[in-house]
């Protein structure tokens, strides 16, 4: 059996010049997808709706379990189709080309758009809003065609622009920009997590109320709180659309 049969007369592999995504760079496409604005906003809202710490961590630990399992579905899946596509591959194969282009038009149009647009917004709302002391959501700027638009919505297109113009240029470029962009999260959240190991206990204790997390406990609250969880744990399938541009994908 030749390889494009076993592929199912898919084309194409890599996307530009050739393969040039190593583990660590691969590993940061998937990093980073997880590590998006989710981490950052959704914890509270998990916390609310869990009603209590056991509920809480336990809804956590159940999403990653879920993500693992599906990372090592889409690993295995990627190493026998190393194409760029990800799902589109994928339900290619299985289901034919109707299925698959039904698929890629929903991811391009509406999942892609919006998880793009959910990183880039928030982005200017919440970390620089923060760091600059400026609610850029307030300041707007005159339309012509009526009303303002916000320096919070202008600011996340002119970034997704900036890094859909990188990611068009050299592969090695974008590549490196991807871990650099891994690491700025992994770095901010690890403060995070010893601030609130070290420093935050005692003003939490201090200023929690009594019975704040005793919120009766429903299969609904507790649904709505998965899917923020999902949300958050979302982007472990990145590196399969790319899988095209991989080194030796069998091994990475």
């Amino acid at each position: 059996m030749t390889k494009r049969e076993k592929t199912g007369g898919l084309h194409g592999g890599s996307l530009g010049s050739g393969k040039t995504l190593g583990v660590w760079s691969a590993t940061a496409v998937v990093v980073g997808s997880m590590l998006g604005i989710g981490i950052y906003i959704v914890p509270p809202q998990v916390a609310e709706l869990a009603g209590g710490s056991w509920w809480f961590f336990g809804l956590w630990f159940f999403g990653g379990v879920v993500a693992f399992a599906g990372a090592d579905a889409f690993a295995q899946l990627s190493t026998r189709v190393p194409k760029a596509g990800g799902d589109f591959c994928y339900q290619y194969l299985a289901f034919g080309p109707s299925v698959a282009f039904a698929t890629g038009c929903v991811l391009f149009l509406g999942v892609f758009g919006g998880s793009i647009a959910a990183t880039a917004l928030p982005l200017w709302e919440f970390q620089l809003a923060k760091l600059a002391q400026i609610n850029f959501t307030e300041q707007l700027i005159s339309s012509p065609f009526g009303g303002g638009v916000s320096v919070a919505s202008l600011g996340g297109i002119s970034l997704i622009l900036l890094v859909t113009a990188v990611h068009l240029g050299s592969e090695r470029n974008w590549s490196r920009l991807q871990v650099v962009l891994t690491l700025v999260p992994l770095v901010l959240l690890s403060f995070i997590a010893c601030y609130a190991l070290i420093a935050a206990p005692s003003a939490v204790h201090a200023t929690a109320e009594p019975g704040a997390m005793a919120e009766e406990v429903t299969v609904s609250r507790l649904l709505s709180a998965y899917l923020g969880v999902y949300f958050a744990y979302s982007g472990w399938n990145a590196v399969t659309y790319v899988a095209g541009e991989v080194k030796d994908p069998s091994k990475t």
